[in-house]
């Protein structure tokens, strides 16, 4: 199963314009905006933390990392689909072994 990834920018723009009155509500009568500077939408600003940052940087690495062959994938599942995929307990017990004796206790 693949999920896409949709496409963004390192950095974006994002205003937002508001209204004195609220955002308009579903069957909520909306109020009358008075006219003059006072009914001008202020100008919102987003600002993107570190961690924001951090977070867009690892999403840009994972994207262009090459590590996957496909065609290894899709043979195993086929081999594993058919029940032709066999693992041999000497090395499966080898490699739980090695496993438990890195975790700490």
């Amino acid at each position: 199963m693949t999920s896409p990834i949709s496409s963004y920018s390192q950095t974006q723009d994002l205003t937002v314009s508001t209204s004195p009155a609220g955002p308009k509500l579903p069957g909520k009568p909306q109020a009358a905006a008075s006219a003059g500077p006072a009914a001008q939408s202020p100008v919102e600003a987003v600002t993107l933390t570190a961690g924001a940052h951090a977070s867009a940087a690892l999403l840009d690495a994972a994207r262009s990392a090459g590590g996957v062959d496909h065609n290894s994938v899709q043979s195993l599942r086929a081999a594993i689909a058919s029940g032709s995929y066999h693992v041999p307990a000497d090395k499966l017990a080898s490699a739980i072994v090695a496993g438990l004796s890195t975790v700490k206790r």
